[in-house]
């Protein structure tokens, strides 16, 4: 127990928040950082759909040869009605959380934004090649990587006059979360909504003043806002 506690150090996690303010200059941007416009509704699509589903950037691009089959797949999104009007929802096939290896189904609603995500996304599907596969692909067929991701993210940020080095893909999920908490959203939905099967979100009083920090003792993702 007394060398467990002598492990319990955390890590400062210095990567930001990306907020829906930022995210909205951010898909301003992306017509001056793409080479076409294809990949302007791309990203667009691709960033708001990160933000708003909670996700890990390994569900929605790949992040290593091979392992395209595991992220969403366009087979595996549909934008569909309900008693809240319209929605998506998305299918994951392998998710970090999911302990039945079953896959997890998960629902993105509308807003009123103009970074929309039904918005974007039903921008992006009418251009977007007829062809099976990841859901985020170029022209060409090919899916998207984390690399060209993150690049496209450094890019518009450095457009827009920001330093981007603080900002990962990683970015779009502590983003979403530090704003649900600042609409009142419980502790626990948050953690339903970004899936986080562990560990516990901690007191949250700025969403700039944001430090992940990571227990390791047993391994549990701690957020905590100071």
């Amino acid at each position: 127990m007394l060398e467990g506690l002598k492990r319990s150090k955390f890590s400062k996690d210095k990567r930001l928040p990306i907020t829906s303010e930022l995210l909205d200059r951010i898909i301003e941007k992306l017509p001056s950082v793409c080479y076409s416009a294809y990949e302007s509704l791309l990203f667009a699509a691709a960033f708001s759909v990160a933000f708003h589903g909670f996700l890990r950037v390994g569900e929605l691009v790949y992040t290593k040869l091979g392992q395209a089959q595991n992220i969403i797949s366009i087979h595996g999104t549909q934008i569909l009605w309900g008693a809240k009007g319209e929605f998506i929802r998305l299918h994951l096939t392998h998710s970090k959380g999911d302990q039945t290896g079953k896959g997890i189904s998960i629902d993105i609603r509308k807003t009123d934004s103009t970074v929309c995500p039904i918005l974007l996304l039903k921008r992006y599907l009418r251009v977007r090649p007829n062809k099976n596969g990841p859901l985020l692909c170029h022209l060409g067929g090919k899916c998207v990587s984390r690399y060209q991701f993150s690049g496209i993210l450094s890019k518009a940020l450095n457009v827009i006059g920001i330093d981007s080095s603080g900002y990962k893909s990683h970015s779009f999920r502590i983003g979403a979360a530090s704003e649900a908490s600042a609409k009142g959203i419980s502790n626990e939905e948050i953690m339903k909504l970004g899936r986080w099967k562990s560990g516990h979100i901690g007191h949250i009083s700025d969403c700039k003043n944001f430090i992940l920090m990571w227990s390791f003792i047993d391994i549990k993702t701690i957020i905590v806002y100071i």
